[in-house]
């Protein structure tokens, strides 16, 4: 595990009870890049798209993706996907 990697894995895990789909998806790509064969990213994947359907649309086509961000979002919604993939995105 690289050692960026080490450092998601134990600010997520110090955040264990938040719930948002910022933190879901994070989870579940730290997963996917550091047990890729364990199937823990699977499941992970899973509840991160029940945080935020609208996710992984913008994330596989980041041209989806407005050129403005919202200025507010409610969990769940789209404008929430857009900043989580925008802000995700464009690191």
């Amino acid at each position: 595990m690289c050692k960026k990697h080490a450092a998601a894995q134990k600010v997520l895990q110090s955040f264990k009870d938040e719930y948002s789909a910022f933190f879901a998806y994070s989870k579940a790509l730290v997963a996917f890049l550091t047990n890729k064969k364990s199937g823990s990213a699977d499941g992970l994947l899973k509840e991160a798209i029940g945080t935020n359907a609208f996710i992984p649309p913008f994330l596989l086509s980041p041209g989806l993706i407005p050129d403005e961000e919202p200025d507010s979002y409610s969990p769940g919604s789209m404008k929430e996907a857009v900043i989580y993939s925008a802000s995700n995105l464009r690191c």
